[in-house]
């Protein structure tokens, strides 16, 4: 009796074996299909997201274009500071292939005064070809500042160069 349960023991493992091989060969398991991830779609930049990268809701757009010879969209961003008196500070938001956006840290616009009673009063902001362009009232005064020089429109053009804004040496007046 032991015999015969040892061998019917030996045939249902032996069976179970067979049947499984057999089950592989005939229904073989469905090829993995990869998915794309959402991760490789690119995203358009909405203005939120220059926005958002100021850390002021209240920031304006004054400017997008290709700063830094990428192809993607930047921007020059308005963003007030108001203590004792207000200020207008510009800065420059980088656009990082589209997926998301990276501002400028310690730059300046040589020439454009952002506070003082002499603060430099915008008319015209662009970007074209990779050169920002300031145009308006105030550009280039100083401290002493006469009404008949504040008073004169003119344009001083910019560039980014390895994370800092520089001033190019040819103004275009106006």
């Amino acid at each position: 009796m032991k015999k015969g349960i040892q061998i019917t023991l030996a045939l249902l493992i032996i069976g179970g074996i067979a049947y499984y091989y057999l089950h592989q060969k005939f229904n073989p398991p469905a090829p993995v299909v990869e998915t794309v991830l959402a991760t490789t779609t690119p995203v358009i930049l909405a203005d939120n997201m220059f926005v958002a990268a100021t850390q002021d809701p209240d920031a304006t757009i004054l400017a997008k274009g290709d700063l830094n010879n990428d192809t993607y969209e930047d921007a020059i961003m308005a963003v007030v500071f108001c203590g004792a008196s207000c200020s207008l500070s510009l800065e420059v938001i980088l656009n990082i292939e589209n997926r998301s956006t990276k501002p400028l840290d310690n730059i300046s616009f040589d020439g454009y005064k952002s506070s003082s009673a002499t603060k430099s009063d915008l008319s015209k902001v662009k970007i074209e070809n990779g050169i920002i362009s300031l145009t308006g009232k105030g550009l280039d005064c100083i401290e002493d500042c006469t009404e008949e020089k504040w008073n004169v429109e003119k344009t001083i053009q910019y560039k980014l160069e390895a994370n800092k804004i520089v001033r190019l040496p040819t103004d275009l007046k106006r």
